[in-house]
């Protein structure tokens, strides 16, 4: 038999770990991507610089001697936060005592409630403490109810907004179509109140009316007078942003 000689192949084949190399680019990049994503759709100061440290961190750039203390700033701010919590409390626990001394001194304990709520401080006139069946004018012994509260309230960097209810009973008359602008009506007087007779910023407030869909109690003959009532709140800071502080219109507040 012959003898056949075999030759041997060589293929070119690339070293066998470099295929990690062009994996591990791309898990850098879609990381790269999605990182920018959560920064870009919630720019929080805090939020942003963890996600800085971890960027910097995946793609190597922490220069020598950098140290990550993101549990520490975060158990820092939410310290402040806590602090920031608490001081307000107080300052809305105050307040209330001090209404309440007043409400009890004057024998207004069943018209005039103070009440502490997750939103802020509630100061609710019921019935007909401040406004007559039917219409939205102030009554003048209602002057010094609200005096006394301004006087309470003033200086207070919160927003302050009332809030106006009424019973389930119709009324049409020229003034007040229907329940809804005599609320909105009565919330308005209260707040042109305290502009006209305090220095109250008009950012800081607002008139809001409900009708009757908000109510207390049973729209029945006992409850009603409960349901007719004006809510003045003092938001807590962390409801603020609900309220604009300061509006800004035409081409500043993107209008076209």
């Amino acid at each position: 038999m012959g003898k056949y000689s075999r030759k041997k192949r060589s293929w070119n084949l690339p070293p066998s770990g470099n295929w990690l190399l062009t994996y591990s680019d791309m898990m850098t990049l879609l990381l790269t991507f999605f990182v920018l994503l959560f920064t870009f759709s919630s720019m929080d100061v805090t939020k942003f610089q963890a996600v800085l440290y971890s960027l910097q961190d995946a793609l190597g750039l922490l220069e020598a001697g950098t140290t990550l203390n993101i549990a520490q700033e975060q158990t820092s701010v939410s310290g402040e936060l806590e602090g920031e919590w608490l001081a307000e409390q107080r300052r809305l626990e105050e307040l209330m005592a001090e209404l309440e001394t007043f409400i009890e001194d004057e024998g207004l304990g069943e018209q005039v409630l103070v009440s502490l709520e997750e939103r802020g401080l509630v100061i609710r006139f019921l019935d007909t403490v401040l406004f007559d069946l039917g219409s939205a004018e102030l009554k003048e012994e209602s002057m010094k109810i609200l005096e006394k509260v301004a006087e309470v309230l003033q200086g207070l960097p919160n927003q302050i907004r009332a809030e106006g209810h009424t019973d389930n009973l119709p009324i049409s008359t020229y003034r007040y179509p229907s329940n809804w602008e005599l609320s909105s009506t009565r919330a308005a007087s209260v707040i042109r109140f305290l502009l006209e007779s305090y220095s109250f910023s008009p950012n800081q407030l607002a008139a809001i009316g409900y009708g009757e869909y908000r109510p207390i109690a049973p729209n029945k003959p006992g409850g009603q007078p409960l349901n007719r009532r004006v809510d003045l709140v003092v938001l807590r800071e962390a409801w603020n942003s609900g309220e604009p502080e300061e509006w800004k219109p035409g081409e500043e507040a993107g209008w076209e």
